[in-house]
């Protein structure tokens, strides 16, 4: 019986040659070669097209698709994203900064130096005697101007 479950084992079974076992590694191996360098030449387009857009080149392996024409569409996605993140975050900052000159261009002297005058008081009635030292000499540069 266990000569019969043999025979009917190795029907289905076939034992297989060692030259076809090595060929087949020999054929995996090469395939995954080919994957690697395939990895590696995407990267290194992606790396490339990158730099021309000024993106950051750490963000790479994130974008990398399975070919050229999806990690470039990834690509211009997150520069798209990207470049929109960067423009609100000047446009916050720039609200954020905004100068609002006096009316009439600073050129009324009086009306500076009152607003000295009462930077001095404020100063002086807090104790802060640098501050007001610095405001009295801009009084004073004031004064001589006219």
């Amino acid at each position: 019986m266990q000569k019969e479950i043999d025979t009917e084992i190795k029907k289905r079974f076939p034992e297989a040659d060692p030259k076809d076992i090595k060929m087949k590694e020999l054929e995996l191996k090469l395939e995954q070669m080919q994957k690697e360098t395939f990895k590696k030449e995407l990267t290194n387009s992606a790396i490339k097209t990158a730099t021309e857009k000024q993106l950051p080149v750490s963000i790479i392996d994130f974008i990398l698709g399975a070919d050229l024409e999806s990690t470039n569409k990834n690509i211009e996605t997150f520069e798209a994203i990207f470049n929109d993140h960067i423009q609100k975050q000047v446009e916050a900052r720039i609200a954020g900064n905004s100068y609002v000159p006096p009316n009439g261009g600073g050129s009324n002297n009086n009306s500076e130096l009152q607003a000295l005058q009462a930077e001095y008081a404020t100063a002086m009635s807090n104790g802060n005697m640098p501050l007001a030292i610095a405001i009295k000499n801009k009084m004073v540069a004031l004064q001589n101007k006219k």
